[in-house]
């Protein structure tokens, strides 16, 4: 078997049709489809057993988890897979035709073994119509994993994270390719339609009024995005500044995060609750004598003027605009010194 697709799903009679459509018109067979079920109270998989004669379909109902979500899903349902390579769904989107005919191809035919794939991701409105494309290697949308390789490096998703399972899962992916000196295939088109629908879980939260999904999970969003790397520099100590860079990097998100919540939102509780997740992390970022000093710190990310613009542009194209009320030196004192 050279492909399982994992379906996380939760309540999706009205849209898993859209998913099984997509994986019957791929001009490729040797795939499995992995039903992953998150305690649905639907009658979903009426629908999807429509399909099981048109389709490898396995059924698998969620373990026992404190907390439901996303992750754990996905957790649960790639155990279950066989597959040489493996890609995850979301219970509501689509492939692109011919996505599998290409990733079976591009990696059969490389000269060099590669252990993961990404392309970018469409993202599209109710009637399927490109809204935007989203370049972010962090998603899950649109990636495959050589599963051998994700067992063998212990690369999964975080059981008690609620959100940001992608970011987690995906940092270690690309802690473990930087410790391996290790290559990774993009393909420069969309494999993935990710469908923007207003019941989904990252658009259950009104965006432009008290706060966004990533505001109302972002102690969640700083774990994701340092956790695994603090791993990785006790596996690879040798590619600790690479890491440290990575961390770093997700201060800056943070600041840009907090300052257009500051200008956009409304909701003072979550403002506080960022704050203190934000200083939190700095104090773990110290304890892991990854600190210098302030000015240290300030400095080396004016040597790399382009990156901190670069995010500050990333936070822009997904967020909307907004106006820092502190400088990026203001907001380091503020979490240092409190």
């Amino acid at each position: 078997m050279f492909l399982s697709v994992i379906v996380s799903c939760h309540n999706c009679k009205n849209y898993i049709k859209r998913v099984l459509n997509s994986l019957l018109i791929q001009n490729f067979d040797d795939f499995e489809i992995i039903i992953s079920d998150d305690e649905s109270t639907d009658d979903f998989m009426d629908v999807v057993n429509l399909y099981k004669s048109l389709l490898n379909i396995k059924y698998f109902k969620t373990e026992k988890h404190k907390i439901h979500c996303p992750g754990n899903t996905r957790r649960d349902g790639w155990k279950h897979a066989t597959g040489d390579w493996i890609t995850f769904m979301d219970h509501d989107d689509a492939f692109m035709p011919g996505a599998f005919k290409l990733v079976y191809d591009t990696i059969n035919k490389a000269e060099i073994k590669y252990n993961f794939m990404y392309s970018p991701v469409s993202q599209v409105d109710v009637n399927g119509n490109q809204v935007r494309l989203l370049d972010a290697v962090t998603w899950l949308h649109g990636n495959f994993y050589n599963r051998q390789w994700l067992i063998n490096n212990n690369i999964d998703f975080k059981e008690d994270l609620f959100g940001n399972e992608d970011l987690y899962f995906n940092s270690i992916v690309q802690g473990v390719l930087i410790g391996e000196s290790a290559s990774y295939w993009k393909v420069n088109k969309p494999l993935y339609q990710w469908y923007s629908i207003p019941e989904s879980l990252s658009n259950s939260v009104e965006k432009n009024t008290d706060c966004g999904y990533t505001e109302r999970y972002f102690k969640d969003y700083l774990i994701a995005g340092s956790e695994p790397y603090m791993k990785m520099i006790e596996r690879y100590p040798e590619k600790k500044d690479c890491y440290k860079k990575n961390i770093i990097n997700l201060l800056v998100y943070s600041y840009f995060y907090y300052e257009r919540a500051i200008f956009i939102f409304k909701d003072t509780k979550i403002l506080n609750e960022m704050l203190k997740s934000i200083k939190d992390f700095f104090d773990y970022y110290k304890k892991n004598n990854l600190w210098e000093s302030t000015e240290s710190l300030f400095t080396t990310l004016l040597t790399d003027a382009e990156s901190y613009t670069t995010q500050r542009n990333t936070i822009l194209s997904l967020s909307g605009k907004f106006i820092e009320t502190h400088s990026f030196k203001e907001f380091l004192n503020i979490i240092n010194n409190g």
